[in-house]
């Protein structure tokens, strides 16, 4: 079956998007919690359970998204997010089944995706500005058309190294009486003058292929691939 590229919406003001990152997922439901299971539902049920009687545009939208993501997106397909923050896209494989996951983000519809990285989308050396236009839709979940087109896009930017996410830091003016302080006491000039000690670094996290989250290696034993809580469900203990 030929594969099909997605753009899945992070929620309000992608709001999740670093989240669909670390945990190697994307999701829908973040606006939407309640649904539950959507495994075996039909269209009816699921307008019902979003409180919607059939006949509203949004909730017809909505379910249609929701059901799509069940149906219709399948492991091997691209998807794309949005990160409106940092002005990128971020572009994955999915790798996973729809999965229901109870979670407090609300995000409870759940495919993993092994993330290839980010783009910039104001970037037009292989991104058009037609192709950046279409992530913009609010649509939770929509198929990116030609599918040739960002196909060829996805092969030429894993040709290249990765963007880092933006991380958007605003500074607080400076105290002047602060600085008049510091000024007058050598303690404190020489304090102000030390070098920030460095932060340490981020524990790498491991892939569980039974679970498909991300943990600490801490949660894994020596020459398994499982975490501790697939073994006990594998019968690996």
């Amino acid at each position: 079956m030929a594969r099909r590229c997605w753009l899945v919406q992070a929620g309000e003001r992608a709001g999740r998007v670093r989240l669909f990152e670390s945990s190697g997922t994307v999701a829908l439901g973040v606006n939407h919690g309640g649904v539950g299971d959507l495994t075996g539902l039909d269209l009816d049920t699921v307008q019902q359970r979003l409180g919607e009687d059939g006949r509203d545009t949004s909730g017809t939208s909505m379910a249609s998204s929701l059901l799509g993501f069940r149906d219709h997106v399948r492991s091997g397909d691209v998807v794309v997010t949005v990160d409106r923050s940092g002005r990128q896209l971020l572009v994955g494989e999915v790798i996973g089944d729809y999965e229901h996951r109870v979670a407090a983000s609300g995000s409870e519809h759940v495919r993993a995706v092994e993330w290839y990285g980010r783009y910039g989308i104001d970037d037009r050396s292989i991104l058009s500005a037609g192709l950046a236009a279409a992530t913009q839709l609010d649509k939770g979940l929509h198929e990116l058309t030609p599918t040739n087109a960002w196909m060829s896009f996805v092969a030429a930017m894993r040709e290249r190294p990765p963007l880092a996410a933006v991380v958007r830091v605003t500074s607080a003016p400076a105290s002047s009486t602060r600085s008049t302080a510091a000024s007058r006491s050598p303690r404190a000039a020489s304090k102000a003058a030390a070098p920030a000690k460095a932060k340490p670094a981020a524990p790498v996290h491991l892939r569980c292929p039974g679970c498909q989250m991300q943990k600490i290696p801490a949660q894994f034993r020596a020459g398994s691939v499982h975490c501790v809580d697939c073994r006990e469900r594998l019968g690996e203990d």
